[in-house]
């Protein structure tokens, strides 16, 4: 929750223009969170008028025979199965046996009637463009070589596998049950690439892998002979729908440029004569309808997209939304580098193995006095109230925005979060999420209870749309513009000090201007020409559904020292909790904090960089580089010694990795050698960061005047 104290009255918090919202992260990675939720069994309870669910908040009256619900506040009666007595201090005896009456967040296993077919099996299409640049420039041999190495790891009986090429032409592989001929199907009717489909694409990955490698092999021979220019993402994105038609599934596409031939073919635009004009915002959005009634059919068909895009320009801002609205993931390269291989695969390792679920549908329900007014996030709203999510996974999450109807007076109000979806073993389920806010008449208890992290979140998240709705300078004006009413309504109502001289913030924001100051500086909202337009649509689609953890890191990138390692006790050692890692403490994200006698990893939550000072000492080069002097270190690459410092060093690397959405090439940057003005690029406290023109402390003094002259008004 963005709030977790909200005014009983819409007039209490508005001065503050803080939003009330909530970030919803319904599936977590296997951990702690996973394994504490509670498995409620037997049928399930809800309110007979507004059809919440049974939850720790709602209240038990007539001696146990009937209950209230939290949400409508309307009376319920208890069936008899469901009934039990209350102990002496007037809870019932089975609060420990029945997980929805002690847990926030319990999963249910969904009855019959919420299922309108069998459950969706694991189906992986793969479309793979073979254009000529794609063939030339090595990328296939690539997209192919991390694809097999991930299937050999795949033991689930139940998942499928199936190959699409496109070039000019869509190019379909199948063959018959039970028989090693292989069949090559072209399609020269794009328009019409979807009607018919041969049968026999999909193939039962454990009892059909030599077919599959077959396939693979075939492919790779055979278009390298003859490759051709044009490429018909659209036409083949559309034809993988249709062989998915009828059982869903995944399709994991990969592309190499824009569409030049067939239906959503890339158009030339005029970016430059765009850029700070009112017809920005057409730059990220798409550039023909195909697009939307593509991503509308694989919603309804139960398809989700995840594309691998590479190179520029490749028309992202059309493509994206496809992924968007099938709860889809993009991946994004500007140019394939020397690690694009390794990348590849361990992006594509982590969707196909991370905790997901398929076919959802989540609704979100909070008591009277408050209405949805925004939802953010991948989906495609099915109805006014609920949000059809093709695909969900571990590293998505859904934001959505309240506002008020009427005053709360003294009414309790919950927020409850319930998604229906299929699981990884094809169980269909219902994960119900709830929880309970306090209502105050204090605007000083509205600003005690703000989560600072989820506030920044619904911030950028606003910034998109208004990237897509109006200008950049606009979403960097909304930014500032909320900074400085927050902190002038704390001031004027809250705060105890009269003195303008001093900038007072409160406690729980005290990072509100840095992290605004961050998110200005940040590739998204930087000014002029210097980001391409498949860069900042590529940012646009992918934080859309961003959780937290990775929005946060974005904003205020994590600089962390690693040359004294080892003079911390169990560093890199996971704790008992098994989700924290010993690790130095942050330092600010400021040139400062860089000493030339210390190695330093900054993680901007796209991107991994060690920073090496000059004057470094040999056992700490040894230790990590294994070179006796600074010339010495290969920055193309970084080492996995026998040494401890390298091993802990390495352990801190990968946790890294694990806590962010995409695997990162690791990048050594040299002290005062080209290539370390990126590092520099992320120091969001220097004013040499580029985008917005203020060190942390400018900006603190620019707030600080915006405040003054407001107060003299």
């Amino acid at each position: 929750m963005t709030l977790n104290q909200i005014g009983n009255a819409p007039k209490i918090a508005e001065p503050t223009l803080l939003p009330l919202g909530c970030i919803i992260k319904p599936i977590q990675n296997d951990g702690p969170e996973e394994r504490a939720i509670g498995c409620a069994s037997g049928k399930l309870v809800r309110c007979s008028h507004c059809n919440a669910y049974m939850n720790p908040f709602a209240r038990f009256c007539k001696k146990g025979h009937g209950w209230i619900c939290n949400f409508c506040f309307k009376e319920n009666a208890v069936s008899p199965e469901y009934f039990c007595g209350f102990d002496a201090v007037g809870r019932r005896y089975d609060v420990a046996q029945r997980p929805e009456l002690s847990n926030g967040l319990v999963e249910w296993d969904a009855p019959p009637e919420f299922s309108k077919r069998p459950a969706q099996q694991p189906n992986y299409l793969f479309v793979i463009d073979v254009s000529c640049h794609a063939i030339q420039s090595g990328l296939v041999a690539m997209w192919f070589s991390a694809i097999q190495e991930i299937l050999s790891q795949i033991t689930d009986p139940r998942v499928s596998v199936g190959f699409i090429t496109f070039n000019r032409t869509v190019q379909f592989y199948h063959h018959k049950p039970g028989s090693n001929n292989l069949r090559v199907t072209i399609a020269h009717q794009l328009e019409q690439v979807g009607s018919p489909v041969p049968s026999g694409i999909l193939c039962n990955l454990q009892q059909e892998r030599p077919v599959l490698q077959k396939i693979m092999d075939h492919i790779q021979a055979s278009e390298s002979q003859n490759p051709v220019g044009a490429s018909c993402n659209g036409a083949a994105m559309m034809a993988a729908a249709s062989v998915l038609h009828h059982v869903g599934g995944k399709v994991v596409c990969f592309v190499a440029s824009g569409a030049s031939c067939g239906p959503g073919t890339a158009k030339p635009r005029n970016e430059k004569m765009l850029l700070g004009t009112d017809k920005e915002k057409t730059l990220y959005q798409p550039q023909d309808a195909f697009w939307r009634r593509l991503a509308l059919a694989c919603v309804k068909r139960f398809v989700s997209v995840d594309i691998f895009a590479v190179n520029t320009p490749i028309d992202m801002s059309s493509m994206s939304l496809v992924s968007k609205m099938t709860g889809g993931q993009l991946y994004y390269n500007p140019k394939a580098g020397e690690h694009y291989r390794n990348t590849v695969m361990m992006n594509l390792r982590r969707n196909m193995m991370r905790k997901q679920g398929w076919e959802a549908v989540m609704r979100i329900r909070v008591s009277e006095g408050l209405a949805i007014s925004d939802y953010y996030g991948n989906f495609n709203m099915w109805t006014e109230d609920d949000m059809e999510i093709v695909a969900i996974d571990c590293d998505k999450a859904v934001a959505v925005q309240f506002k008020y109807t009427k005053d709360l007076l003294n009414k309790p109000v919950s927020v409850q979060a319930a998604l229906l979806y299929t699981n990884q073993h094809g169980e269909r389920k219902i994960r119900v999420l709830t929880q309970h806010l306090t209502i105050t008449s204090q605007l000083a208890n509205v600003f005690r209870g703000a989560d600072v992290d989820a506030i920044m979140n619904f911030s950028l998240r606003m910034c998109l749309q208004s990237c897509i709705t109006s200008t950049i300078q606009a979403a960097r004006d909304v930014v500032l513009k909320r900074t400085i009413h927050s902190l002038h309504a704390y001031r004027t109502s809250c705060a105890q000090s009269n003195s303008l001289a001093q900038l007072i913030l409160p406690e729980s924001l005290k990072l509100l201007p840095l992290y605004s100051l961050g998110l200005m500086k940040t590739t998204l909202l930087r000014k002029g020409t210097d980001v391409s337009i498949d860069d900042r649509a590529f940012l646009i689609a992918a934080f859309n559904s961003m959780p937290i953890v990775t929005v946060i890191r974005y904003m205020y990138p994590m600089l962390v020292p690693l040359h004294n390692c080892d003079q911390i006790e169990n560093c890199g050692t996971i704790l008992e909790d098994q989700v924290t890692m010993v690790m130095p403490g942050f330092v600010s994200t400021s040139s400062e904090k860089l000493e030339s006698e210390g190695v330093y990893l900054l993680d901007t939550g796209l991107a991994l960089y060690i920073w090496v000072g000059r004057h470094t000492s040999v056992s700490v080069l040894n230790g990590i580089f294994g070179v006796m002097s600074f010339n010495d270190i290969n920055t193309s690459s970084f080492p996995l010694l026998d040494t401890k410092l390298s091993q802990t060093v390495n352990r801190i690397l990968n946790y890294v990795q694990e806590q962010g959405q995409f695997w990162r090439p690791v990048e050594v940057l040299k002290d005062k050698q080209a290539g370390e003005s990126k590092l520099y690029a992320s120091l969001v406290e220097d004013k040499s960061a580029p985008g917005y023109n203020y060190s942390y402390v400018e900006f603190l003094c620019h707030i600080h005047t915006q405040i003054q002259n407001k107060m003299k008004r």
